[in-house]
């Protein structure tokens, strides 16, 4: 699976980059959102990982565009240091699948990989802009 990776910290970013490629998944990292978005018209992905904070453009703002270009097809997971219950609610109803808070565990990482995957019908449909 090709994932899009909205993450500015560079460390957790390859965190997360190591343990889904060791999950047999493609990443490829992004650390502001206006440079996923642009991406987004020239490149293809089963799915997106975003974070909320990043610079450019917030996550939360990635995921209201992707939505309002292609509603439901795209599997989305937000992960964040956001954690108030507001803040889950928010990114579920703009349009999340899941909502994972920081710090994680890598294991649960991957288990919510997986189930949106599952969820999505076995392989994600991969999505283009443009």
């Amino acid at each position: 699976m090709r994932i899009a990776l909205l993450e500015d910290d560079p460390f957790q970013s390859e965190v997360i980059v190591q343990i889904l490629s060791q999950s047999g998944h493609d990443v490829v990292t992004y650390s502001d959102g206006a440079t996923l978005l642009r991406m987004l018209g020239r490149s293809s992905y089963d799915m997106l990982i975003l974070d909320w904070h990043a610079p450019g453009m917030l996550g939360i703002d990635v995921l209201s565009v992707v939505r309002s270009r292609h509603r439901e097809v795209l599997p989305i997971l937000f992960v964040t240091a956001r954690d108030s219950e507001s803040d889950v609610i928010e990114g579920l109803e703009a349009g999340a699948d899941d909502y994972m808070v920081k710090p994680f565990e890598l294991p649960e990482l991957e288990a919510r990989v997986r189930a949106l995957t599952r969820r999505s019908g076995g392989a994600a449909p991969t999505v283009q802009f443009g």
